[in-house]
């Protein structure tokens, strides 16, 4: 569904073919798009797929996070969606998942 009036939509973590799929599909529907993600290549991904913009930031840092949130408002007047796609996915079985990978997926 497209809303004639330009709407903000905004992603977590596009590293993921699904993750970058919907950013795509929202700006195929004709929404203003702006990426977040902790990868450096954000922006690289941000210019591929015609976003509007991109922070590179850590979902996990609370802080960081409000601060992007705010910029974006700043910037765009309106954020009227979000979509958040934070996640992790360890390689390990869950019979020898270490705590660090536990807490870190769980942080996320």
């Amino acid at each position: 569904m497209t809303n004639p009036e330009s709407r903000i939509r905004n992603r977590h973590r596009v590293g993921s073919r699904h993750r970058r799929a919907i950013a795509e599909r929202l700006i195929a529907d004709g929404n203003d798009v702006i990426l977040l993600d902790l990868a450096a290549h954000v922006h690289q991904t941000a210019e591929e797929i015609k976003a509007v913009g991109a922070l590179q930031i850590d979902v996990r840092d609370v802080e960081s996070l409000q601060a992007g949130i705010r910029s974006i408002a700043r910037e765009q007047g309106r954020l009227d969606i979000l979509v958040n796609c934070a996640g992790t996915c360890g390689r390990e079985s869950f019979e020898t998942l270490s705590p660090q990978t536990w807490h870190q997926g769980l942080d996320t």
